[in-house]
């Protein structure tokens, strides 16, 4: 969407319906919907009350189109000198073609999802022009992939359509363009959910085409089918839907110029993989996400969130590895066993009890020390991780032969401020790079995690290696 949708029309709300109140609602290209009403659904009564919010408000534009819209945040309501008063919500969620008159209403069979960049990951259509020499008619043949079936989970069938249009130009040149426009289809097998449902399964998407494209991409069209909007139902046909046509707006949004452009050698996999072993990745996508989702926030929003700081990226991508390491049970999360540590413990907590001068406070303190010194330091944890990947590793640290601790270090500097007079700290070239470094290490464990195998891995890395740019020991050695 590049221009703002305007319409103009009367809304109210569900509980309310006779008051109808007349105003505009204006969605930016950004998914942002503002509505300023001629009148509001709720006076303030306090000083700083503004009115009340509202998880739904429906409309019909003056055309008669049906509008749904969600979660409306008042953002003002203000009255003139002769009494005249206006209003204006701001909305996260449009649905044109709609009415719901409660979030748990907002259900549907079917949605329809395009991505930016989603076409660099699926085999295009293959186009054929041919010519007979005899007339010089010329004939185009387009022939579409099948969609392909990623995966079905929680009782939700998932496939990618590639599919194209065909654009005419004509004038003193003629010219026919054809525009690739991949989709992913989100279809209930039985009844129909909740949108929340499918919205869960947008942000996985979002998230592993992310991955796959090492750079943010997100929705720039939705629609769905419900049925509220069957035109024709027959008893032998399938259900013909008048689409609803859905407008978000994502919180997480980043400027669309830092994402026009792919680096081949920086996506990571394509959806071109034989079904069998696509339909494990995905299935492997999905569990894990569930399983380590905060690790995948943490990692996402190091790509999502554009005005993040370098210092703050280094610190994040830290923790990630971190985090991954303490949750994930190839690893242990203790030096010694556990047990033969308390028995360390207990005997040090009694020496201190018995012969120690020390206050109460002291000795608390000494032993809540001990209880914690049997973790493993992050470069510990840093290099079990490596040695995990030993066949890539020497890819991941590059030139950096003390990878862990200069992570170690770095990570410790910035969080405490505290420099140590015999420690080099990076400069801040040198922490984008481990910065860069962190996330081919991260990658490196998501594609295990996932189901990819060791060779798979092996020739994945180097590339997303040099995609990345990253300096390797060769070049330094010349």
């Amino acid at each position: 969407m590049k221009e703002d949708i305007v319409i103009k029309g009367r809304w109210w709300i569900p509980t309310k319906a006779r008051k109808k109140i007349i105003g505009t609602l204006t969605v930016s290209p950004s998914g942002r919907g503002i509505l300023e009403l001629v009148g509001t659904f709720h006076y303030p009564t306090a000083e700083h009350d503004f009115g009340s919010n509202f998880e739904v408000i429906l409309g019909q534009s003056t055309l008669g189109t049906k509008v749904t819209l969600h979660n409306c945040q008042v953002q003002s309501t203000q009255v003139g000198a002769t009494g005249f008063e206006t209003q204006v919500y701001a909305v996260d969620t449009t649905f044109i073609g709609l009415h719901a008159k409660s979030v748990q209403k907002l259900k549907f069979k079917r949605v329809r999802v395009y991505f930016k960049h989603l076409d660099h990951l699926i085999k295009n259509s293959s186009v054929q022009t041919t010519t007979n020499k005899k007339t010089l008619k010329q004939t185009i043949r387009i022939s579409n992939p099948k969609p392909v079936h990623l995966l079905t989970f929680n009782g939700f069938n998932i496939k990618i359509h590639p599919t194209n249009r065909l654009i005419g130009s004509y004038g003193a040149s003629s010219k026919i363009e054809v525009n690739e426009l991949t989709f992913i289809s989100i279809e209930s097998k039985k009844k129909e959910q909740e949108y929340q449902a499918f919205l869960d399964i947008i942000f996985k998407l979002q998230q592993l085409l992310t991955f796959c494209l090492s750079k943010p991409t997100y929705p720039t069209e939705l629609s769905g089918d419900s049925s509220s909007n069957i035109i024709k139902n027959n008893a032998t046909d399938s259900p013909i839907y008048d689409s609803i046509r859905i407008i978000t707006h994502w919180n997480d949004l980043i400027d669309p110029s830092d994402t026009d452009s792919i680096h081949p050698f920086q996506i990571v996999f394509t959806f071109n993989n034989p079904p069998k072993k696509m339909n494990k990745i995905m299935m492997g996508w999905f569990e894990k996400s569930n399983e380590n989702k905060a690790i995948f926030e943490l990692y996402f929003a190091t790509m999502f969130n554009s005005k993040m700081y370098l210092n703050n990226i280094y610190l994040t991508l830290a923790q990630c590895l971190e985090s991954y390491h303490r949750k994930s049970p190839r690893y242990h999360d203790y030096l010694i066993n556990p047990d033969a540590y308390q028995q360390r413990v207990d005997t040090v907590k009694k020496v201190i009890k018995e012969h120690s001068i020390l206050g109460n406070s002291q000795r608390k303190s000494i032993i809540s020390l001990l209880k914690s010194g049997n973790k493993p330091s992050l470069e510990k944890r840093i290099d079990q991780l490596l040695n995990n990947y030993s066949s890539v590793s020497p890819i991941i640290i590059g030139f950096e032969l003390h990878f862990a601790k200069t992570i170690a270090d770095n990570r410790n500097h910035l969080t405490h401020l505290d420099p140590r007079s015999d420690v080099r700290y990076a400069t801040n070239v040198e922490l984008y790079y481990l910065s860069l470094r962190m996330r081919l290490l991260m990658i490196t464990i998501i594609l295990d995690e996932i189901g990819f195998g060791q060779e798979d891995i092996n020739d994945i890395i180097p590339r997303i290696s040099q995609g990345f740019r990253l300096p390797s020991i060769n070049e330094n050695s010349d």
